[in-house]
């Protein structure tokens, strides 16, 4: 415990504590290269105000305004540097606290004392006066503007308000995907075969007079399929022929307009006796799927722009309610979809994923929830 007079700035997370005129004011310590200009210009300004007059008579000043004389730095760790500019007493900023305490006498009793001092940054308590009570000792703890902040940014923290922007583009597919798939069943394996080569040469024929190029088009292996060999089989579960032979054909292409087209004809097949299967994974007539690759070449713009709406939301709530919009409290980039063409403006919710890959046209949505803060 420090029986005399000990004044001490305390430490801070942000910023440096100044105090003021004829007493004490903050710069940066030995850590800091060089004062901010705000630092140089609040200085001046402080040392250019005289301390107003303490009421009453009889005042003694513990600072002749030039030096140090009869004050001691208290040692705390790492504390800042003392120091005497401007007719001020200057105190830098530590690691913990920065003080300096009174080396000579006082009273103990009935006296008062006095205190004019600036602080212009910082988030932690303005600063601490020690002084001598009796045999005792008793501190101010000066915290007003510190504790004021603090339920400001409280209150303000409360008062936002959620909007949602949403931006759509129509775009075209860019990756073209048929799958054509074809079988032969029967009981003589060599002509189930031949057949299975036949139909696999007419659809090559017909997918190079519909200008698909041969760099374009996958053959899949042939599958056969003995349905005798299966040893659960049998009796009136006996399939009608023994074996079963299938192949697929896959176009690959970024020229979706050709794909469109040749898919169109497809009964030039059906004429010969070949009948595709138009099953893919599972999934009736998706043999001929569409894919749009270009997204993220389009993300930065439609977020910037789904983040602009949602600020024009905010901006009419906030003039409805006598606000003014303030800084981001949350934001959420949400989830890019992409949609069939025709899919109307909502939520986007329930729709099938394999309606959007039959879709030559596609629609990418984006819908992004931004909370603003609200100041009066």
């Amino acid at each position: 415990m420090l029986i005399g007079l000990l004044l001490l700035a305390g430490c801070a997370s942000e910023g440096d504590w100044r105090m003021g005129a004829r007493s004490m004011e903050a710069q940066p310590t030995a850590a800091h290269s060089a004062p901010p200009p705000l630092t140089k210009s609040a200085l001046g300004e402080a040392a250019a105000k005289p301390s107003a007059p303490f009421a009453g008579a009889g005042w003694k000043p513990l600072f002749d305004g030039k030096t140090l004389t009869g004050w001691h730095v208290t040692d705390f760790t790492s504390h800042g540097a003392v120091s005497c500019e401007s007719g001020l007493i200057v105190m830098g900023l530590g690691a913990t606290m920065t003080g300096i305490n009174w080396t000579n006498d006082l009273p103990k009793m009935n006296y008062e004392v006095a205190l004019d001092a600036m602080r212009l940054e910082g988030s932690d308590f303005f600063c601490g006066l020690t002084f001598p009570v009796a045999d005792s000792s008793c501190s101010l703890i000066i915290g007003g503007w510190a504790l004021g902040a603090q339920i400001k940014a409280t209150r303000l923290s409360d008062r936002y308000v959620t909007v949602k922007g949403l931006v759509e583009r129509k775009v075209k597919s860019d990756l073209a995907i048929w799958a054509l798939s074809y079988k032969e069943a029967g009981d003589d394996l060599s002509l189930v075969y031949g057949k299975t080569e036949a139909d696999k040469k007419a659809i090559l024929q017909f997918l190079d007079q519909q200008g698909i190029q041969s760099s374009e088009i996958e053959l899949g292996v042939v599958r056969v399929v003995d349905t005798q060999a299966n040893e659960y089989g049998g009796g009136n579960n006996r399939a009608p022929h023994r074996y079963i032979v299938e192949q697929q054909i896959t176009v690959r292409t970024s020229r979706v307009d050709q794909v469109a087209n040749a898919a169109q004809k497809t009964m030039q097949l059906l004429q010969k006796g070949i009948v595709l299967n138009s099953n893919q994974n599972g999934v009736p007539g998706q043999g001929l799927t569409y894919k749009f690759t270009g997204l993220n070449s389009i993300k930065p713009d439609m977020i910037t722009e789904a983040t602009r709406n949602a600020r024009a939301a905010a901006d009419r709530f906030a003039s409805d309610s006598g606000s003014k919009v303030g800084s981001i409290r949350q934001a959420n980039q949400g989830v890019f979809s992409i949609l069939p063409a025709d899919q109307s403006s909502g939520t986007g919710e329930g729709v099938d994923a394999y309606a959007a890959d039959s879709s030559l046209m596609k629609t990418v949505r984006v819908v992004t929830s931004v909370q603003y803060y609200l100041d009066r």
